[in-house]
This record gives structure tokens, C-alpha cells and sequence, in this order.
């Protein structure tokens, strides 16, 4: 499997931020990045849930706004997903040492996997009381606090959107607007404004829908309105995914291997392209060698010390939740599968944590008043230079067909 740029991924933007508020970098940032940051006192990052370099690229045409602004190229972490690859870049470290790892995480004392975000049980559906296990075990300050702590003129703010924020904004102007009000609210400001789509309607309706297409086409079209806005070009605003999505063809692999589940110490965590297995010690050959076989054109199956050795998390130390969630073997999508919960009524249509380029590889959109103006000037200079060679393709053209036209009349000179 291909595991993502660590050096060049969402850990190393949120790095760079950092560094340019003034706050020591945890990790290398991006060099990109940090000349694109230099003069600018008001920064705002919007996260488009889902919305993958791949997306963008299938959805809106080579000469739409945000694709003609992309400005570089980086990679989501391992998994591409919500809750490891955001959280990855608001804490700025990577998920083995953040220990957000994916959807559905083990916690001490509990003998099913918590999905992270919502605290319910993954198996019973049971809601356990507050306040959240993430809160109690995975607690850490993220670049926000960190900022607004160390930094003694700048303003920090996270904005989310309903239903994230119960009492966020519901329509997509509204987000917009509120994110550059709050960093109008002060001299330099930073702000991360999260948007759950299209990612949501990609889960439901597939990579190639029509909702899916006008989902991005309009946050397309809103950013081209907020961010062209004259009061707005003193603002360098990026746009980001968390991840990229893939259609995908759900596996019942219990359904398919009953006796697997007599081998497993509990139920598999973390994502259904990600999956941790707890496999008793006296099957572990058996399963490897049983998976492999009927999975392995699929899934790449790792031991545990493959996973850290090879660092498919990410670099640093471990936090202590990764020893709690992550079984002895981890089944990672190399293809269009998941593997399916037998409770799972619904499946996914679209989805992400594999690790395929569609869904590590995001975006960085980057736009404020000096980009549009060096932009102006260099599309003015590529419209020159287009025009000027298809004057010259035309005359050599017009040459080619006077020459032929002139050697056809000597000939027939000749004849006569």
C-alpha cells in the first residue's frame, strides 16, 4: 500500500500555521505554505468535508474558481477520514500520536467500539452518558487554544456549521459570511471553519451523483462570491478536504467466514477500510492465511508491529489509546471494498478511509488580494502567449497552404 506524504500532508499545513502566528511547529511545515502565509494578519482554513483533489477535478471544469486556484497539492493522513485526518490537522500532529484513529475507537472499560464523535456504541447503539470519552481520553490542546494561549495579538476561532454546532450556520452563505466576520473581528485573526459536505452526500448517493456535482458547484460558486469581495481580499483564505471518497461494493465477511467470528477476542474497530481485527493468539495464522487468501486482491493485512514499524499512522510516539484500539492485524482497502457490519441495514454508496490516491490526495485553494492580482497578470501573460501561438499556427497554415497551392500552379504551368 502506498501510505501518505508525511512530510507534506495536513499535519505540515496546520505546522505552518502555526510557525506563522508565532507558536513552535511541532512537526516540518510546508515551504509552500509559509511564503503563501508571509504578510497576511487574517487567515481563514474552510474544510470541505470529502472534498478530495479527485472530486474537484470530476465536478468542476479545469477553468472554475477554486480548481484555477489551487495552489498545491498535499495528502490526507492514514485513514482519510473525518475523524483522524481533522483532527490530525487541528492538533497538528499525526493520529498515532493524536490517538484519533477512525470512526470507532476501544476505551477502557468499555467492550464495544465507541464511534468517537457521536459516543454511541458501535454494536448496542447505546449513547453513553457525558461527558465524551474523546474528551476523558484523547483531551489535547489543538492549534485554536495554542494560538490564542501564546500568541498576544492574535484572535483564534473554530466555526461549525449545524449540525456539528447545534446552534451553528445552517445555509452555506451564512457559514461563509460568519467565518469572515469573526476574522474581520480583530487586527490578525486565525480561523477554521468545518463544513460536513459534500462528504455526507457522497455517502448516501455516490461520487458520479447529480447532488453530489451540485454540492460542489455551489460551495464553488459561493467562494467565488465571498472571497472576490473587496472587503474580503485582505483575508487569505484557504479551502481543504479532510479526505478524498470512493464509490465502493460492501463485504459481509462474517457472512462469508461464520467461523471468523469464534476467532476474534471482540468486534473489529476503527473504519470498514481500516479495520482493526482482535484475533486470538492460537488463530492468528490461521486467519492471516485465510484472509489473505480470500481477501488479499482487496485488503492488505498488517500485523500490529508492520503498522507502527512502518509508521502507516504517522511519526512520533504513540499515544496510549493506539495500544487500546488497534488489534493485532489491520485489513487495509487497497480497492473499491468495505467490509460490512451485520447491523448495517443501509450501506455506505460512497466512502473513504482505503488507501487509494482518491482518497488521500487533497487541494490547497488559496486565494486573497495579492493572489487574484499576481493571478490577473499571469493569466493575462498565458492569454497573450495562447493567442500569439494560434497566430502563428494559423500563418503557418496559411504558408503551407499558399506553397502547396504555388507548386500545384507550376505544375500545371509545366503541363501546358
Amino acid at each position: 500500500m502506498r501510505i501518505p506524504d508525511y512530510n507534506n500532508c495536513l499535519v505540515n499545513l496546520s505546522n505552518s500555521i502555526l510557525k506563522h502566528f508565532g507558536i513552535e511547529p511541532f512537526h516540518e511545515t510546508i515551504k509552500e505554505v509559509d511564503k503563501m502565509l508571509e504578510g497576511n494578519d487574517q487567515v481563514i482554513v474552510f474544510l470541505f468535508d470529502g472534498m478530495g483533489s479527485f472530486l474537484l477535478e470530476k465536478h468542476l471544469d479545469v477553468d472554475n474558481y477554486m480548481r484555477m486556484n489551487v495552489r498545491h497539492k498535499l495528502s490526507s493522513v492514514f485513514p482519510p477520514t473525518t475523524v483522524a485526518a481533522t483532527d490530525a490537522f487541528l492538533l497538528a500532529k499525526y493520529p498515532v500520536e493524536t490517538g484519533y484513529l477512525g470512526w470507532t475507537q476501544y476505551f477502557p472499560h468499555h467492550g464495544e467500539p465507541i464511534e468517537v464523535f457521536t459516543n454511541k456504541g458501535s454494536i448496542t447503539s447505546n449513547h453513553y452518558p457525558q461527558p465524551k470519552l474523546r474528551d476523558k481520553y484523547l483531551d489535547e490542546k489543538n492549534i485554536v487554544t495554542l494560538i490564542n494561549e501564546q500568541s498576544n495579538d492574535t484572535k483564534a476561532y473554530v466555526l461549525f456549521s449545524y449540525p456539528v454546532d447545534k446552534k451553528g450556520p445552517r445555509l452555506l452563505s451564512s457559514f461563509i459570511k460568519k467565518a469572515y466576520k469573526l476574522a474581520h473581528s480583530s487586527p490578525k485573526t486565525f480561523v477554521y471553519a468545518y463544513w460536513p459536505y459534500p462528504d455526507h452526500t457522497i455517502h448516501e448517493k455516490g461520487v458520479n451523483a447529480k447532488a453530489t456535482r451540485r454540492q460542489i458547484q455551489k460551495i464553488n460558486r459561493l467562494f467565488v462570491r465571498y472571497t472576490t469581495k473587496p472587503a474580503n481580499q485582505s483575508v487569505l483564505t484557504f479551502a481543504i478536504a479532510d479526505h478524498g471518497l470512493i464509490d465502493v461494493k460492501p463485504i459481509d465477511i462474517l457472512k462469508e467466514h461464520p467461523a471468523w467470528e469464534d476467532m476474534m477476542e471482540k468486534p473489529w474497530a476503527i473504519e470498514s477500510r481500516a479495520a482493526s481485527f482482535f484475533i486470538k493468539k492460537e488463530f492468528e495464522k490461521q486467519f492471516k492465511n485465510e484472509f489473505n487468501e480470500a481477501y488479499g486482491d482487496k485488503f492488505e493485512l498488517y500485523t500490529k508491529e508492520q503498522v507502527l514499524k512502518n509508521n502507516i499512522f504517522g511519526l512520533g510516539n504513540p499515544h496510549p489509546m493506539v495500544e487500546v484500539t488497534l488489534g493485532n492485524f489491520l485489513a487495509i482497502a487497497i480497492d473499491k471494498y468495505n467490509i460490512r457490519r451485520p447491523d448495517d441495514h443501509r450501506p455506505f454508496i460512497g466512502h473513504h478511509a482505503g488507501a487509494t490516491d482518491e482518497e488521500y490526495t487533497i487541494s490547497l485553494v488559496g486565494v486573497n488580494g495579492t493572489l487574484l492580482e499576481q493571478d490577473k497578470e499571469r493569466w493575462r501573460k498565458e492569454d497573450e502567449e495562447k493567442n500569439l501561438n494560434e497566430a502563428k499556427r494559423k500563418l503557418n497554415i496559411d504558408d503551407d497552404a499558399n506553397r502547396v497551392e504555388s507548386l500545384e500552379d507550376n505544375s500545371k504551368q509545366d503541363e501546358n
